[in-house]
């Protein structure tokens, strides 16, 4: 989930690269659209995210609980948030690394920042992005 919502952000798809921009003006205004946009994302991405991070809870695989799953979720978005403001304009953040680089950082970066141990990330986490790109 974490690097699908980091992929999409990075490799710019048309669809979510408007709608951030758009949501992003938003934010900085009255946060009305930015909030319609989200509805979706809240009642059913941060749901199962919640329930995901939980059963990583119950098998041991997080650290501790940093913050509450609700938390969490919302911090994650925010950082692929902070992703589209660097990667949507003419002149993007030049990162100095390819793109399926910089989405399995930013993906392993949040993992960690979630509190999931470093072992379930190297036994599971593989990049469908940089498997993409390598194709």
């Amino acid at each position: 989930m974490v690097d699908s919502l980091i992929s999409q952000v990075v490799q710019g798809r048309s669809v979510s690269a408007v709608i951030g921009r758009l949501a992003v003006r938003s934010l900085l205004e009255d946060g009305y659209f930015a909030g319609t946009v989200l509805k979706p994302f809240t009642n059913n991405w941060m749901a199962t995210f919640e329930k995901c991070l939980t059963n990583a809870a119950v098998s041991g695989d997080l650290r501790e609980y940093p913050t509450t799953p609700h938390l969490s979720a919302w911090l994650l978005h925010h950082i692929a948030l902070g992703l589209i403001l660097h990667v949507s304009p003419r002149n993007p953040t030049d990162y100095k690394v390819p793109k399926h680089t910089l989405v399995r950082e930013t993906v392993r970066f949040a993992l960690r920042g979630i509190g999931l141990r470093e072992e379930p990330i190297k036994r599971h986490y593989n990049s469908r992005f940089a498997c993409e790109v390598e194709k």
